[in-house]
């Protein structure tokens, strides 16, 4: 699974053109290398913020077996969870980067003429960039004085 980090800026043509940032493609198709030129990813509407998630494919079998694990089926819980995977498009990236960014996603995270991308571990998000900004700084005062357990076998030391 690809590791996405770092912030982007691009331009949003009248058509919903963005470019990938290069660093998202590379990994993209480091992750891909050996399943052919699959120039794709998926995205969908955040459930929990007005931006958008996207992922490799191997992020979306991991959300949906996670669902599958957590919730029982048919249950309101799976419902609701399972309206990640129903939202998800795949979408195709040319040679450069390029692609178009679907109408009602565009509306979702009020993007314009500039799209922000923002690395998120293994996926990364597209923002309206001023929207993102401000909830940046109030996540960051969230993660004031929080820290993190590394799970056992990673991290340095001999």
């Amino acid at each position: 699974m690809p590791l996405f980090t770092g912030t982007y800026e691009n331009k949003v043509d009248g058509k919903g053109r963005v470019s990938l940032p290069a660093p998202f493609r590379d990994r993209l198709s480091q992750a891909a290398a050996g399943a052919g030129p699959d120039r794709s990813f998926y995205i969908f509407p955040s459930p929990n913020s007005p931006g958008l998630e996207a992922a490799d494919e191997s992020f979306m079998d991991m959300v949906a077996e996670s669902i599958e694990a957590q919730a029982e089926l048919f249950s309101e819980e799976e419902e609701a969870l399972s309206q990640i995977v129903a939202d998800a498009l795949p979408v195709s990236y040319d040679s450069t980067g390029r692609f178009i960014l679907p109408p009602r996603f565009q509306s979702h995270a009020g993007i314009g003429g500039k799209a922000l991308f923002v690395g998120k571990s293994k996926r990364f998000q597209i923002w309206d960039p001023s929207t993102y900004e401000s909830y940046a700084q109030k996540a960051r005062e969230r993660a004031k004085g929080l820290t993190l357990k590394l799970r056992s076998g990673q991290g340095g030391g001999a």
